[in-house]
């Protein structure tokens, strides 16, 4: 019953298109749409950038103002309880993005740059990376490594 359905279906279709179209040839519309195209000129395509078309502005010197300082948690440093405060300061106007190894989070720091928030540890190891980004698309990185345990040693 469905596969009768559905042929009928194009069947119909494709007859209404063959109507379509005859009628349409027969008012002169198909002529007059080619017409149209002959008589139109399409400005032919921009030639592809390459690196030496774009304006390459001399390096002469490095990017000044990036900074990131992150004063806790130092690295390498153990810890017994499984939620820490990650704080530092960077540029005023730079996003901070902390990677971890399964998530990511995005902090806007003050309008002075200092920027902090509590994270949560897993047992044992968890590496993180601290990045800022100010408005020119400038990057500073800072990597580090906490160790935490339940048990205090």
């Amino acid at each position: 019953m469905k596969k009768v359905l559905i042929w009928t279906v194009i069947i119909i279709s494709i007859v209404a298109f063959i109507m379509g179209a005859t009628i349409a040839w027969r008012l002169g519309y198909l002529n007059t749409f080619k017409q149209f195209l002959s008589q139109k000129t399409f400005p032919a395509a921009p030639p592809p950038l390459t690196l030496l078309s774009l304006p390459l502005k001399p390096i002469t010197s490095l990017p000044s103002g990036m900074t990131l300082n992150l004063s806790s948690p130092d690295d390498n440093q153990l810890v017994f309880d499984e939620n820490i405060l990650l704080q530092g300061k960077t540029t005023p106007g730079s996003l901070i993005l902390i990677s971890f190894e399964s998530s990511d989070l995005a902090l806007e720091p003050s309008p002075s740059g200092e920027f902090s928030t509590t994270v949560y540890m897993d047992e044992g190891v968890n590496q993180f990376t601290v990045t800022a980004i100010n408005k020119d698309g400038d990057l500073k990185q800072e990597e580090r490594t906490v160790y935490y345990s339940k048990e205090k040693l």
